[in-house]
């Protein structure tokens, strides 16, 4: 597993919330595939991610959110 926005394959860990609500053992290692199949929804959702600090990505004039009622969105 390869780093995540920043985060180490390290700093990874998969639990089983229902068997171990404490989350006290890692699985990551046994369940690589997994980790690899939830890491890559992550990249996924992160791409569709709106940036927070209200500038638009990409840096479109037609994205500004005062054209959309003070909301960063997609246009068409």
């Amino acid at each position: 597993v390869g780093p995540v926005d920043g985060f180490p394959a390290s700093s990874v860990m998969l639990f089983d919330v229902e068997s171990d609500p404490s989350e006290t053992t890692d699985l990551s290692a046994e369940y690589p595939e997994v980790v690899a199949n939830l890491t890559a929804l992550i990249v996924a959702l992160n791409a569709t991610a709106v940036d927070s600090s209200g500038t638009c990505r990409p840096a479109d004039p037609l994205q500004d959110p005062a054209l959309h009622n003070g909301t960063c969105t997609p246009y068409n």
